[in-house]
């Protein structure tokens, strides 16, 4: 999965590939943190929309063996 970041804490421009194993290293205070509490985020949206998806659609068939 690819990411781009803007204006993200230190950092002002930024781009990385995420792959099975993504490892952040570098100085103190250059925005390793950030990345990944918005990494966090991204996956977590994700994964709450593709539940949502999920119980709309066994709703639905429910409604339909009711019918």
């Amino acid at each position: 999965m690819r990411f781009k970041v803007r204006n993200l804490g230190a950092i002002q421009q930024g781009e990385l590939t995420q792959r099975p194993l993504t490892i952040f290293c570098g100085p103190n205070n250059t925005g390793k943190t950030w990345v990944m509490y918005s990494l966090y985020y991204c996956y977590g949206l994700v994964a709450w929309h593709k539940e949502k998806e999920k119980r709309s659609a066994l709703k639905t068939r429910k409604n339909q063996k009711l019918m």
